[in-house]
């Protein structure tokens, strides 16, 4: 390890009361032989008092509050009788990517670079990274990263107080430059690029203008480049390990999704819905983002939840972004408090139906930009298309969205591997919104749900 600047290589009674002695046979309190014999024989009969009026009153008082708080346990019970029983225990997760994986996406991507004569890729803390380390790194207010040569080792560049969180990791960097605050880190990393004869570098998404500037005013020789083609492009086609991330992501985002749609009630608050939800979704073994919108807030696909109360004809989208092992999934759907109507049902119905499209016609090869057509398609020959606020989807792996894109303007085609949701949402201006989407792999002849679309607009208390 490295301190300073210098580089190393990384080397769990017993019953006492008067009751529980009578149970368990011992001598009860001596009878009265004057006590008439009854069924309560052996008891003492306290002598019958009168009751005043004060304390007549008190004592309807107290039955009053008594029955009060019967009526509250009772509805409760019955709340929670109709919401869905929450498992009991959190579902086994898929195992983290192996030390093996992340070697060989290092492998492919210097192979990448030595195709297109990149001499470096310049990786700092966020998805490439972890993608290629397994580290996930925060970033600091001082350039941190990987400085990967298309030949030799790959060296880190981090703060001695992230040492941690580095030998906890799957060990896939042995050569590791920690420094602290009396270093420049950006010195340091030229010092990497000059020792390694770097001539043509490759800069992740991440790097930040600040520090692209000082690069390249201290190596004004150097060309850069995007550093998409050599990892971002890596990400984009999904490994079995990482479909099996994601798919425990989406089941989960699914039956979180639906398991609060399904307990909605009058008078539940946006952020209480959502609050329970994170919690659920933890509990279970994820990070996740919540978004819960009510009535007109449901023509703000963005917006986080609020301290609105839900109210009966309301309609209700919720959606649930999760996290399992650094992968990402995103279902949505709505619900309606009370009966919907016919023009809800249709706008459900039509979504239902667009999906069904698309998963139809999704395969290898087509362009990206033909999945969304064939949703609008779907909508506009009901009249929605005037009433869409966003595309059918993006991808879906350690970022959301990520590519590819299903949108116009965008023009890959869609690959084996491929993850990303397909779903979208009816905006009714001044009204309500209603909107579903649900995550789908493309497979080597066709696709396949990772998780269920629903069928029907959940109807409560219809």
């Amino acid at each position: 390890m490295r301190k300073n600047g210098s580089m190393t290589r990384r080397p769990k009674a017993s019953l006492t009361e008067p009751s529980d002695r009578l149970l368990n046979g011992a001598p009860g309190p001596a009878r009265n032989p004057e006590a008439p014999s009854s069924r309560f024989a052996g008891l003492d009969t306290p002598p019958v008092r009168k009751v005043d009026r004060r304390g007549f009153l008190r004592a309807g008082a107290a039955l009053a509050a008594a029955a009060a708080t019967v009526r509250g346990v009772m509805a409760r019970e019955e709340t929670a009788r109709a919401e869905p029983a929450v498992p009991p225990s959190a579902p086994s997760l898929p195992p983290p990517l192996t030390r093996e994986f992340h070697l060989g996406r290092l492998q492919q991507s210097a192979e990448l670079m030595r195709a297109q004569k990149v001499s470096h890729l310049v990786c700092a803390p966020g998805p490439d990274l972890f993608y290629l380390t397994g580290l996930a790194l925060e970033r600091g207010d001082r350039f941190s990263g990987l400085i990967a040569p298309v030949d030799g080792p790959a060296v880190l560049l981090c703060p001695v107080e992230d040492r941690g969180i580095v030998e906890s990791g799957p060990g896939v960097v042995e050569e590791i430059v920690y420094y602290d605050d009396t270093e420049d880190p950006l010195t340091l990393a030229v010092k990497q690029l000059k020792k390694g004869n770097a001539s043509s570098v490759a800069l992740s998404g991440r790097i930040w203008y600040e520090e692209f500037v000082p690069l390249y005013g201290d190596l004004p020789k150097l060309t850069f480049s995007l550093g998409y083609p050599f990892v971002g492009a890596l990400r984009r086609i999904k490994s079995l390990e990482e479909i099996a991330l994601i798919e425990t992501a989406a089941r989960m985002a699914r039956e979180a999704a639906e398991w609060g749609v399904a307990g909605l009630r009058e008078g539940m608050r946006e952020e209480d819905i959502e609050m329970s939800l994170v919690t659920r979704l933890r509990a279970r073994g994820s990070r996740a983002l919540v978004l819960v919108q009510s009535g007109p807030r449901t023509l703000a696909p963005r917006a986080h939840a609020g301290d609105r109360a839900i109210g009966r004809g309301d309609t209700v989208v919720i959606t649930c972004e999760t996290e399992v092992r650094g992968y990402r999934a995103r279902v949505s759907r709505s619900a309606v408090l009370g009966g919907a109507t016919g023009r809800m049902k249709t706008i459900q119905q039509t979504i239902v139906e667009g999906q069904g499209f698309v998963f139809e016609r999704v395969k290898p090869s087509i362009p990206a930009p033909a999945i969304d057509q064939t949703m609008r398609a779907a909508l506009g020959k009901r009249g929605f298309l005037k009433q869409l606020l966003h595309t059918t989807g993006a991808g879906c792996g350690l970022e959301y969205p990520e590519p590819p894109f299903l949108g116009p303007g965008y023009f890959e085609r869609l690959a084996q591997g491929d993850v990303f949701t397909v779903g979208q949402g009816v905006y009714t201006p001044g009204d309500y919104g209603l909107r579903q989407e649900d995550v789908l792999l493309v497979t080597a002849d066709g696709a396949r749900w990772l998780s269920t679309p629903a069928t029907s607009l959940v109807e409560i208390g219809a």
